[in-house]
């Protein structure tokens, strides 16, 4: 649950960092990079618990989008602090999206595998 806590706090940052983007008049290419990545944020969450496929899918998705994202921030002609929270949010999702959204950690497969330690001899 902690995880797609920090992916909507992720997703409505973008989205924030989007509307921004529009008032202070920068270019449209980070705005739509910041939308993209808020959308995105949000679908993977909707699927992060949906199965096999959908916990494959989810990392590819996430990185696929932060390369447009960053190929849109590199290119655009946006204040700097922009483009690099812009960035620094799409690294985030990316790294969150392969790491705490994924269900087949090592970790949760050690911790499922041991009894508990009341059962213990």
């Amino acid at each position: 649950m902690q995880g797609k806590l920090w992916a909507i706090v992720l997703g409505v940052s973008l989205l924030i960092l989007a509307i921004t983007g529009v008032i202070v008049h920068s270019d449209l290419r980070l705005a739509a990079a910041d939308l993209l990545g808020a959308i995105v944020v949000m679908a993977v969450i909707v699927v992060a618990d949906r199965g096999r496929t959908a916990a494959i899918a989810m990392p590819i998705l996430a990185t696929t989008v932060f390369i447009i994202m960053a190929v849109l921030a590199v290119t655009s002609r946006a204040s700097h602090l922009l483009v690099a929270l812009t960035l620094a949010f799409g690294f985030a999702f990316a790294f969150m999206s392969w790491t705490t959204l994924s269900r087949t950690r090592p970790s949760d497969r050690r911790g499922a595998r041991r009894p508990p330690l009341a059962t213990r001899p």
